[in-house]
């Protein structure tokens, strides 16, 4: 092939390159951008159309026999444990019958996760006895436009000795 035929076709697929490049700009205007594209997609449609965003998290109360109920935050809790993979633990393992559907998990699936939770909050507060190791369930909605927030509680797995 001719050296000026080689530079022809570099110089078409370069400008097939940007015009491709222009045209997931102006598609991506008026819908969700192509997949894949020579352009990776800038996710700006992630939260979807209703401009809600919703996640369920979890919190952990430790109850006392003196009736005193100390709350941790779940990275504060399980710090053994990569906070990504934290979430995933609880919804797999821990997770309230109301939430799961299934009638397996009104307490950890192994006994070893309830006696992780029950060992750790004794590790916590080891001059004092624990009643419970309370995992509670909410939902954050999040509007996108207001960036107003609410958290509401689902149900809470409670975990007893």
């Amino acid at each position: 092939m001719a050296e000026s035929t080689v530079r022809h076709l570099f110089v078409a697929a370069i400008i097939g390159l940007v015009i491709q490049h222009g045209l997931v700009g102006i598609v991506g205007l008026y819908a969700s951008e192509p997949w894949p594209a020579i352009v990776l997609p800038a996710f700006k449609d992630v939260h979807g159309r209703s401009g809600v965003v919703e996640s369920k998290d979890q919190h952990i109360d430790v109850v006392l026999t003196d009736g005193q109920r100390v709350s941790f935050e779940r990275p504060q809790f399980m710090t053994f444990m990569p906070i990504i993979h934290q979430s995933v633990f609880l919804k797999n393992q821990c997770q309230p019958v109301a939430l799961s559907g299934s009638e397996h998990t009104d307490v950890c699936r192994r006994p070893e996760g309830k006696s992780f939770f029950l060992d750790r909050a004794q590790a916590l507060f080891p001059e004092k006895e624990v009643r419970s190791v309370d995992i509670i369930w909410t939902r954050l909605r999040i509007d996108v436009q207001t960036r107003a927030s609410e958290t509401t509680p689902l149900d809470t797995l409670r975990l007893r000795p």
